[in-house]
């Protein structure tokens, strides 16, 4: 287990190769380095190497806190959403910003497409606005929420787009919105099933909702027993063999159920403060945890461990 000091908010991780990069065999190429991206309060954003607990790059130019961060679909650039009202792609070669993009709203949450095209963001004013990725221009925008977009996620094709927002809602962007109701308070964090049949969304309510992504209807309502992951829930991640559902808790406590019947089979804390973020390595071997209490926690995931363990 690997602890990194320092605020977060959230975490991204992304898989990169060297030694051949020209070749399609994966098993060809020489090693492999899982970077994490870590946005904080601090107003920087930090790369860092998972393996050996570095920190690879500072990138600084906000003004005030960094909400959200997406790493482009080729991991050579990242996208940054602050409360001082920009949208920042950083160059992680050089360093530096192509663009920026300025709104007159806090920016609370940036997305990535899957062709590398286009870059989701949602502001405080429950706008969400496209931008061309490569020159960072506004396509289009619209009225989606009326409230806050905290959170934005694309399925791994590119055809929806899925949002929450601090109006109690998760909405389905394809071709027209779908409004996915039942939250009582404000949904944090969306994520996708993946095979795109389902979507999870966390809220300050203390329910973590599964959608039938067809029908529009929640399928469960997942929470804590008694003490054990009773707070609210900031982020959720679906395993990588999409059997289990894990989000963080504003107690501390990561907490894993089933995601067919809904059974909570494993809780621990790691952390003193709220945790704001989770992600899966891309191979699905390693959880990472950004908290509230200054530390990300890199763990080994076994899912032969986080079974069998019922509250």
């Amino acid at each position: 287990m690997k602890r990194f000091s320092f605020v977060v908010f959230t975490i991204t991780t992304l898989l990169t190769f060297v030694g051949y990069p020209d070749s399609d065999n994966m098993e060809s190429r020489d090693s492999a380095a899982v970077k994490i991206a870590s946005a904080s309060s601090d107003r920087t954003v930090k790369i860092w190497d998972s393996e050996a607990g570095e920190e690879l790059m500072t990138l600084e130019g906000h003004t005030d806190r960094v909400n959200s961060l997406a790493w482009s679909p080729d991991g050579s650039q990242l996208a940054s959403a602050s409360s001082d009202g920009t949208i920042r792609v950083w160059d992680l070669g050089t360093g530096e910003t192509p663009y920026i993009f300025s709104g007159d709203r806090s920016a609370h949450s940036v997305a990535w497409s899957p062709d590398g095209n286009q870059i989701a963001s949602g502001w405080d004013d429950g706008v969400l606005r496209r931008l061309d990725a490569k020159t960072g221009e506004l396509i289009n925008f619209i009225k989606l929420h009326t409230d806050r977009i905290n959170t934005l996620s694309w399925f791994e094709d590119g055809s929806l787009l899925a949002s929450g927002s601090s109006d109690k809602s998760v909405k389905i962007l394809a071709e027209e919105s779908r409004t996915l109701e039942g939250h009582t308070d404000q949904v944090n964090s969306v994520a996708w099933k993946f095979d795109g049949t389902r979507l999870a969304s966390a809220s300050n309510d203390s329910v973590v909702r599964v959608w039938d992504v067809e029908t529009g209807r929640s399928l469960l309502a997942l929470q804590g027993q008694g003490r054990v992951c009773s707070g609210s829930f900031n982020s959720v991640v679906w395993s990588p063999d999409g059997e289990r559902l894990l989000a963080g808790s504003s107690d501390g406590m990561t907490c894993t159920w089933d995601s067919i019947s809904g059974l909570l089979i494993y809780a621990f804390r790691r952390h003193t403060g709220p945790i704001n973020s989770l992600a899966f390595s891309p191979d699905g071997a390693q959880l990472a945890t950004g908290s509230s209490d200054k530390t990300v926690i890199i763990s080994g995931y076994d899912r032969s461990v986080n079974a069998g363990r019922t509250y």
